[in-house]
This record gives structure tokens, sequence and C-alpha cells, in this order.
């Protein structure tokens, strides 16, 4: 096991060992938070199917980070519902499996802010430090203004179904 793995499993055992304050029931857990599988295969992963089987026992659960998927060099949408269903599947992968078993650790952590891709440097800005600025005038896309070409992409409630 991975230095950083028996890191979080000694953390999490030290965790459930210790009482709340409110209730001698209850210990304190560990959500440790895991990187989405990249798209390059199963062998290539940074946590995978035995790293959740391995520390199972240890944490509370496991916080998917399926948002960032495309960045300033390939813009596009953040968190896009194949791409959440495969790390799903690659994490998790047949039905009856022992990890399949844990699948009720896993909480999805889903975007709910939008990239601004400046096509011609390719940089972006997080639209939320955008959105400030436009409540206080007329609703505009930055798309629409004089600057550079840009491509912005934000989750609508539409697509959250």
């Amino acid at each position: 096991m991975p230095q950083a793995l028996q890191f979080v499993k000694q953390l999490g055992e030290a965790l459930h060992s210790i009482s709340s304050k409110s209730s001698t029931r209850n210990h304190l857990e560990l959500i440790y938070v895991i990187p989405a599988p990249r798209m390059e295969g199963p062998n290539n992963q940074d946590f995978g199917p035995e790293d959740l089987l391995q520390l199972a026992d240890s944490v509370g659960g496991f916080s998917l980070m399926t948002y960032d998927f495309s960045g300033p060099q390939n813009p596009g949408p953040s968190a896009p519902l194949k791409w959440i269903q495969y790390s799903l599947t690659t994490l998790l992968p047949a039905k009856g499996s022992a990890s399949q078993v844990h699948s009720h650790m896993i909480f999805l952590g889903i975007n709910f802010y939008g990239n601004d891709f400046l096509l011609s440097k390719g940089t972006y800005t997080h639209f939320h430090t955008l959105a400030i600025e436009m409540t206080k005038r007329l609703f505009t896309w930055p798309c629409e203004t004089e600057r550079s070409p840009m491509l912005c992409w934000y989750p609508v409630c539409l697509k959250c179904h």
C-alpha cells in the first residue's frame, strides 16, 4: 500500500476511536477526497477499485471529484455526464464485485460553477467570479463583449436530471 494511502488508513482508524462530545455512540469520520479516474484506461489511475477496498473500513466515505474535466487548453464542459458515468464504472466496475458493495460510500462532487474560456490566450475564469459583477447590471453573457472570442460553459438545471 502506498504511503499516502497508509496514512489515510491510519488517520481514519484514529478518528474512529475518538467519540464526539455530543454522544458516546458517535465517532469522528474521515471523508477521503479522491480524483476522478482519467480517461486513459483503468490501469493508469491515481485511485482505483483496489484502493477503495483497502480504505473502506477506515474511512466514512469517498468524495469523488467529478468536476474540472476540461481546462484552458481544451475548453469544454466541467462535468459531462458520460465522464461521471465512466468515473463511477471505473471505480465500481462489476455488479456483485467487492468494490460494488461499497458503492454507498461514494459521494459525487458536482460543480455548480461555470468556466469562461478566453480562447485566444488559453486561459479561463470561473464564471461565478463574473456572476457577482453581472448581478449588479442587466445580465449579458461576457461572450458578447468586445473582448477576445470566448467560450462559456455553465451547468443548467435542464442537465441535472
